[in-house]
């Protein structure tokens, strides 16, 4: 599946996770991202399929997307500028910073009532329910 609204996007998961009638779907793409820009369409891509979401205009329908960054914290935070929290904002993850933590991560973000309670939610998400 391709977006063309965030530069012909194609994110290499999806999460579909349906619970009490309502629909969660999460894009979720596992990329190094030192080569990409701050503001690069894969980057924002937890706004546009905002959007796209609004313009579904069904409330039983969310949609949420993920980075899974295989380029530390650390590198990009010299690289860009910003700060973990500031990525972490824009849902991107840090797959080699906590063990597997991160899974935990988009997972309650997504179904808190279905993630292990030893992996704690995301605490600057954008995924929202």
């Amino acid at each position: 599946m391709g977006f063309f609204e965030a530069g012909n996007f194609h994110p290499d998961f999806i999460l579909w996770v349906i619970e009490d009638g309502k629909q969660r779907v999460v894009f979720v793409d596992p990329k190094g991202i030192r080569n990409l820009s701050w503001n690069d369409p894969k980057i924002l891509f937890h706004e546009t399929v905002k959007e796209i979401e609004e313009r579904l205009g069904d409330a039983n329908v969310r949609l949420d997307s993920f980075i899974v960054s295989n380029t530390s914290s650390t590198t990009m935070e010299l690289h860009w500028s910003k700060t973990k929290d500031e990525m972490q904002a824009r849902n991107i993850v840090f797959q080699g910073e906590n063990g597997f933590q991160y899974v935990g991560g988009i997972l309650g973000a997504v179904a808190p009532k279905r993630v292990l309670p030893w992996d704690p939610p995301l605490e600057h998400s954008h995924a929202s329910g």
